[in-house]
């Protein structure tokens, strides 16, 4: 594969996910090459490299007859597993990372804050920040495998997070439960750092589970962090 089309293939496949985390492509949809074609403007080529690495990451699948379609959303179960394993896996990247910081590091997280801050008259861009935040500093651990793993299991629970609104008081919350993250971080308080992280992590699962009640759609079984 030549170099400008590694770039379009990833080009791709940021666009294809990004549809999927937005709720723009919804689960079991098929995903058809003309049609994606003509929607981001890429080649078929591409396309087809896209799709096969989103189906590694479990957010498309390969279906016999169908083709490629949009994952199912996980189970109530599921998410809470999930939740449980992005608690111990995150602070524990966090804690790693903490160790290896420098100034430019505390400068380029101070800078996603303030973007946080910019995006509270926007609903829409508010998770933007709130995820370079978290994937900035679990960069710094230097443990890509376990990177990778953070960041798929916030793709199959970012859907639910995505449809809700937020208002201005919920994205003021955030922001400062952000805000001592980074002050634990920069003192180098492990314990402080993984109880922040902990309630800004479970205060996405409680979002979900006031989602789905509201709907209806579960009995919410209590998680057991």
């Amino acid at each position: 594969m030549t170099k400008t089309s590694t770039v379009k293939s990833l080009q791709a496949y940021n666009l294809i996910r990004e549809l999927i985390l937005q709720g723009e492509l919804l689960p079991g949809s098929r995903l058809v090459l003309a049609d994606l074609e003509e929607r981001l403007q890429v080649g078929r080529g591409p396309i087809r490299e896209a799709l096969m690495r989103l189906d590694r990451s479990g957010l498309i699948q390969n279906l016999p007859y169908k083709g490629a379609v949009v994952a199912p959303l996980p189970t109530v179960r599921e998410i809470q597993y999930i939740y449980d394993l992005r608690v111990q896996l995150e602070c524990m990247l966090a804690t790693e990372a903490m160790n290896h910081a420098k100034q430019k590091d505390y400068d380029e997280l101070e800078a996603i804050l303030g973007k946080m801050d910019e995006a509270s008259s926007d609903n829409t861009l508010f998770f933007h920040p709130d995820r370079e935040f978290h994937y900035a500093i679990y960069k710094m651990a230097n443990m890509p495998h376990l990177l990778n793993t953070a960041s798929s299991l916030v793709d199959h629970v970012e859907i639910f997070l995505n449809s809700r609104y937020y208002g201005v008081q919920d994205q003021q919350i955030l922001t400062e439960q952000h805000r001592e993250i980074f002050r634990a971080f920069c003192n180098k308080d492990a314990a402080l750092l993984c109880e922040s992280l902990k309630k800004n992590i479970l205060i996405g699962l409680s979002l979900i589970q006031q989602e789905m009640e509201r709907m209806g759609k579960v009995c919410w079984i209590p998680s057991s962090n």
